[in-house]
């Protein structure tokens, strides 16, 4: 047990640190292209070439994100500590034979529960279990499901990075490209048109939509469009608020069928990407829940809970709160009755609170894997 908790320490440090480096490359991608926005927009040059401009640093952006994304995603994975079971039948094939008894003495152990759970069992009576085939018992199936997601993933990064300037428009600035060969987004720069359901396409339209006009997407098309649309966005991890309360409500019911930890983990780095690419003067969420779970990454839960209860039964005009010196969230009243929240950061705090979320996404993922590792007899301490 102390080499393999060495052996996973060792590992895990090598995980937080390509977090740290995929971090700041994506930190660095993001500044440049702001920079890049802004030389473009100095430039002496009518709007239509403006446009043109603007729409390729935004492709060659994503394209640029999501393969580093993949490339990070792909380098963990390959350095992630492997469960106890695995790493002790690895010893074992390498001739430890310390690792060998100890396969052996969980190979008894399970055949003397085994045998003492059946004598228990009555005789008239149906009795439920798990499979009893040891690849099952031994978490295989959701390996190739995590194998499978990954690999899916990295086709849709290759994919996406097919992505080329088709046609552009002199006169209006518009400019179409193609993804796999196929006409597929049109960038008309205050609208970004999608031509097709492809997976691809819709997240080549939506990034560069969030990219172009921030995290409050106003999506318009048939219900097919918009049905797909929030099916793509929960499913590629894409933060996005619709304007359309029914698609609110659809990205809401598509959450709920997902594990918990995976949509913690999922909307803490959805935090993330908010805390870096969004306006530094502040950021509104029309969602109680994601500014809860922002709040309780820099104290308790119930605290935050309690903070946000008070503020919105609150009969001051402008009611809000300061958390620890680090944020500041503020109720907004709408005329309608609806009720959203403001939350401004300050410059020099920026830095911390994004240290603090990405400690808490970490912690739900590792307590994710921890709950899909091998039975709990195998477990440290058990």
């Amino acid at each position: 047990m102390a080499d393999y908790n060495q052996y996973r320490n060792r590992q895990r440090e090598v995980c937080k640190g390509l977090t740290t480096q995929g971090r700041e490359a994506r930190q660095n991608l993001v500044m440049n292209l702001r920079q890049r926005k802004k030389e473009i927009r100095a430039l002496a040059l009518p709007w239509p070439a403006k446009k043109i401009l603007l729409s390729e640093a935004v492709a060659a952006s994503i394209i640029e994100l999501r393969t580093l994304k993949s490339s990070t995603q792909k380098t963990r994975q390959a350095h992630f500590p492997q469960n106890l079971r695995t790493w002790v039948a690895e010893r074992a094939a390498e001739g430890d034979a310390r690792a060998a008894a100890q396969l052996r003495g969980w190979r008894y152990a399970d055949q003397r529960n085994q045998r003492r759970l059946e004598a228990t069992l009555e005789a008239n009576a149906l009795h439920l279990g798990p499979a009893t085939d040891e690849e099952k018992a031994d978490w295989s199936e959701f390996t190739e499901q995590r194998l499978a997601a990954q690999q899916r993933a990295e086709n849709l990064a290759g994919q996406i990075a097919t992505a080329r300037i088709w046609t552009i428009n002199r006169t209006t600035g518009d400019v179409s490209y193609t993804l796999n060969g196929k006409l597929s987004v049109i960038d008309r720069g205050r609208r970004v048109t999608v031509l097709n359901q492809n997976e691809a396409a819709i997240v080549f339209g939506l990034e560069m939509a969030v990219q172009k006009y921030g995290s409050r997407i106003a999506c318009s098309g048939g219900d097919d469009w918009k049905r797909q649309v929030v099916k793509v966005a929960v499913q590629n991890g894409i933060f996005v608020e619709f304007t359309d309360p029914e698609m609110r409500d659809a990205l809401y019911q598509h959450q709920l069928v997902a594990n918990p930890l995976q949509v913690k983990a999922a909307r803490l780095h959805a935090l993330e990407a908010r805390l870096q690419n969004e306006n530094m003067g502040g950021m509104l969420f029309t969602n109680e829940a994601d500014v809860q779970l922002l709040l309780s990454c820099l104290q308790s839960a119930a605290h935050s809970q309690e903070m946000l209860q008070i503020l919105k039964s609150s009969q001051e005009p402008e009611p809000k709160a300061n958390v620890g010196g680090n944020l500041t969230v503020a109720v907004v009243n709408a005329q309608d009755g609806q009720q959203s929240f403001w939350v401004s950061i300050d410059d020099g705090n920026r830095k911390h609170v994004l240290e603090r979320v990405e400690q808490v996404r970490q912690s739900a993922q590792w307590a994710l894997r921890d709950r899909i590792k091998a039975p709990s007899h195998e477990r440290e301490g058990r």
